[in-house]
Order: C-alpha cells, then sequence, then structure tokens
C-alpha cells in the first residue's frame, strides 16, 4: 500500500496524534517470533501494541485499528473496505493497514494483538494454505512486519479486543457514531496489490458527522 494518498494521510495522522507520544524502544534482532505469544517467549514486552479486528457486513466490510503507547497514549483508526472480501480477507487488510500505520510512526518494536486466530497462525507459521489469495496476504504482511527491529503476533480472545471490534463495526454503518479523533478511510483495492484509499472523515474535525453511503 504504497499510494500517494495513504502516505499523506499517515504523515497527517502522525502529526497530529503522535505530537506528544514518547517512543522508547531498544534495539533487538529484527524478528518476527513465530509460534509464540509475547508471554512464551519470555521477552519483556515494548511500549507500543497494535489491536486489529475486521468485520464484514452487507454493505461492506469494516475494520478497526487500535494503537496504544506510552502514557495511556492511543490512536484509532476506522476503515470500510469496499471490494469483495472474505472475512479472512477483511481481518488480513486491517492487520496489513496496521502494520504500515506503526512503521508511519517510525516505532521500532511491537505487540501486534487480534482475535482471528487463522490468520495470526498463518503469520506465525504455524498454519498452512489452502487460498492463494490469503498467501498473498501472509506474503505482504510478513514484509511489512520484518522491518521491524522486534515484533510478536498474539491471538487474544474477541472479548480482550473490544474497542477494536467496536471501531471496525461502525466503519460499516455511520461514522457518526464514532469517537471525536478517529480517522476513517475506504480502501478500494486489495492490500497485496496496494491499495487505493479514499478519506472520509478526520473526526478531530468539526464537521465530520456524516453516515456512509
Amino acid at each position: 500500500m504504497s499510494s500517494p494518498a495513504l502516505s499523506g494521510r499517515l504523515t497527517s495522522v502522525k502529526a497530529q496524534a503522535l505530537t506528544d507520544f514518547v517512543i522508547g524502544c531498544t534495539a533487538h534482532p529484527s524478528t518476527i517470533i513465530q509460534g509464540q505469544s509475547a508471554d512464551e517467549a519470555k521477552v519483556v514486552k515494548p511500549d507500543w501494541e497494535l489491536y486489529v479486528d475486521g468485520a464484514r457486513k452487507d454493505k461492506g466490510a469494516g475494520a478497526g485499528i487500535l494503537i496504544e503507547g506510552p502514557r495511556e497514549k492511543t490512536v484509532e483508526y476506522a476503515l470500510l473496505v469496499s471490494f469483495p472480501a472474505t472475512n479472512n480477507e477483511d481481518e488480513y487488510e486491517v492487520m496489513i493497514v496496521g502494520l504500515k500505520l506503526v512503521k508511519s510512526f517510525n516505532i521500532e518494536e511491537i505487540l501486534v494483538r487480534g482475535d482471528s486466530k487463522l490468520v495470526i497462525d498463518q503469520i506465525r507459521g504455524g498454519c498452512g494454505f489452502k487460498n492463494e489469495i490469503l498467501m498473498k496476504y501472509r506474503e505482504k504482511a510478513v514484509e511489512i512486519a520484518q522491518v521491524f527491529k522486534w515484533v510478536v503476533f498474539e491471538h487474544i480472545p474477541r472479548a480482550e479486543n473490544g474497542k477494536a471490534d467496536r471501531l471496525s463495526r461502525l466503519a460499516t454503518t455511520y461514522y457518526s457514531e464514532l469517537p471525536k479523533g478517529v480517522y476513517v478511510e475506504v480502501y478500494n483495492l486489495p492490500a497485496y496489490k496496494g491499495a487505493m484509499v479514499k478519506v472520509l472523515a478526520d473526526t478531530n474535525l468539526e464537521d465530520w458527522r456524516t453516515p456512509i453511503t
């Protein structure tokens, strides 16, 4: 996803939402710890955590991204996937967008949490593929993940992913219900092809309360 619209938008988000963020990362070899959670790997968890979740409805697929950092700082994104996609493809979409968003903030260490066991297991290398499209998604996700100094993918129960889940569901209905400070975008092409992005709303603005049509 290297479109100018996305690059410009992420730069804007970084300027607006991360002004006071404190990035405190320590050096580790570049790696994806496969088949293990952060606890199982017996490593110190980083300051940054990424939560992702997708939700498919008749109107399209929604996706929620939540990035949590030091001092309880957060960035929230709601995405609408406008092209036909399965539930698993939607989960990969939000994973890839979330990783690119984290990378754009120059964060070097990240704990990634999602409630799609299939996607997490595939990225960690513990699950095979019966679908060529999912394989392409996985390759893209791993390609992005390898730029980090430290990254762990961890499956969590849906109950622990509530905020990202709520954002993903609201993205498919009315983003007027989203809290102020949430960014909303539409993706028109799959992430592994290079998604085209249309910014619908920045809920920091005064006139953001309009429905998705």
